[in-house]
């Protein structure tokens, strides 16, 4: 019983929520909701036999996937609202074109060394890649994955001195 407590609590909390245009805790309830709506359903599929219980079920699932669907549209018209606005601070003003953004270089040394492409580095900034890559090119910034120039002999020394340490590794 005090599961279903729970439940009932996320589903009035998330409603409430709904209602208000309230998106601060919705990301915190959406998956909750998804959760329940999945072991609800599994919990369908495994008592098929009782009629009863399938009407009951499938109107806890139609009031589940309609609150997930509010939820996911609420969640997106918030995030659509909030892009809209320049992450960024403006370094220069007064001057022909566009404004340069004032982009930090560590947060980028950072997302790069997750392992985040280029593209997904500019959306997560709000900037377009072209600004990314003349960043890039104004503050000198050098790519952690990029290849290295190794000559062919330093190259061949690595090699040989990696051979000596581990022979059985290059056979």
């Amino acid at each position: 019983m005090q599961y279903f407590g729970v439940i009932l609590k996320d589903f009035s909390s998330a409603e409430n929520c709904i209602r208000q245009g309230n998106t601060d805790h919705l990301p915190v309830l959406a998956p909750n909701l998804a959760e329940n709506y999945a072991a609800f359903n599994h919990v369908k599929n495994v008592l098929n036999g009782n009629n009863g219980v399938q009407q009951i079920l499938t109107s806890v699932l139609d009031l589940l996937r309609h609150q997930l669907f509010q939820c996911n549209r609420l969640l997106h018209a918030s995030i659509i609202a909030n892009t809209k606005e320049p992450l960024l601070p403006v370094i220069r003003g007064g001057h022909v074109g566009q404004p340069r953004l004032n982009i930090p270089v560590d947060e980028v040394i950072t997302l790069r060394r997750c392992n985040l492409s280029w593209s997904k580095i500019a959306s997560v900034l709000n900037v377009s890649r072209q600004s990314l890559w003349n960043f890039r090119w104004r503050s000198n910034l050098e790519d952690p994955h990029a290849f290295s120039n190794f000559a062919d002999e330093e190259l061949a020394d690595e090699i040989f001195a990696i051979y000596t340490q581990h022979p059985s590794s290059m056979i």
